[in-house]
């Protein structure tokens, strides 16, 4: 496939990481990107060039999985593609090396590439009694709850499409998708889903009773979290964002409307095998 050249691609770095700014701009100086068919920016000034969004047709965004997820709750209802060049530590979403970036970038942008989809999650807080959310946050890692105090268990009853399912005590409850299931989730011990996988994984973290194991979900679940007896209960959508949730509230998550699009080399097999090189699965000699 290859891009719309009437559009623009945006150019994302992370200046809290080294060199990534005079990558980017050595980058676009070697591909003749100009300011009339590209933009650039920080992270951290990313919302300054909103009314760029809709006449962008790819983003390449040179920074690790974290500077992906920030940029991602800035245009995921764009459609956008994204394409991460990795100065992180592991970097599950991630395609390109820095020093493969300048000799293969082109190949996406011009060439046969597959895009990836991901599924997102709509997380939303009810008042009781109330049938209008008072707030609306959407992921691609993750949705945690539990308590703000330093080592305190929470009490969290989860419904499954209106069914009580069990009431958690433990340090929190991560409801994840398949791409956050190589991020908080599988630290708490859940499972390693493929990227384009549509289950949902609930999993508790340091559970004390209730479930102990991680329940993967359907697509078209819905999941409803309420604290029973803490009044200092956050929630924060992956990993930022952290909100009050008061003891007579509810926080409902269910898939979302929106997906994240990724740009790939054409072969699925990629995933499996930096999911072994990331997590040093492969077998030594």
């Amino acid at each position: 496939m290859s891009y719309n050249t009437n559009k623009l691609i945006g150019f994302i770095y992370n200046s809290s990481i080294s060199d990534t700014n005079l990558f980017i701009n050595n980058l676009m100086d070697k591909l003749e990107y100009k300011k009339d068919n590209s933009w650039c920016c920080s992270l951290d000034k990313l919302s300054d060039f909103e009314e760029k969004f809709a006449k962008t047709s790819l983003l390449v965004i040179a920074g690790g999985d974290g500077s992906i997820l920030k940029t991602v709750r800035s245009i995921f209802n764009y459609s956008i593609p994204i394409l991460g060049v990795n100065f992180g530590k592991i970097g599950f979403m991630t395609e390109l090396d820095p020093d493969d970036a300048i000799k293969k970038l082109p190949e996406y942008i011009n060439g046969k590439v597959r895009i990836e989809e991901r599924m997102m999650l709509e997380a939303s807080i009810f008042p009781i009694n109330n049938d209008h959310p008072r707030l609306i946050i959407n992921a691609l890692n993750d949705v945690v709850i539990g308590d703000a105090g330093l080592a305190k268990l929470s009490d969290i009853e989860v419904s499954v499409n209106d069914n009580v399912l069990t009431v958690y005590r433990s340090d929190a409850v991560v409801v994840s998708t398949a791409t956050g299931s190589t991020g908080y989730s599988y630290s708490a011990g859940g499972p390693i889903l493929h990227p384009e996988s549509n289950e949902i994984i609930l999993q508790p973290v340091a559970p004390h009773t209730g479930l102990r194991d991680s329940i993967v979900l359907p697509k078209n679940s819905k999941v409803t979290l309420r604290s029973i007896n803490s009044q200092s209960t956050l929630v924060s959508a992956d990993g930022s964002s952290e909100i009050q949730l008061n003891i007579d509230e509810r926080l409902v998550i269910k898939a979302g409307m929106y997906s994240v699009k990724f740009l790939r080399s054409l072969s699925t097999v990629n995933f499996y095998n930096t999911l072994a090189s990331k997590l040093g699965l492969f077998n030594k000699p």
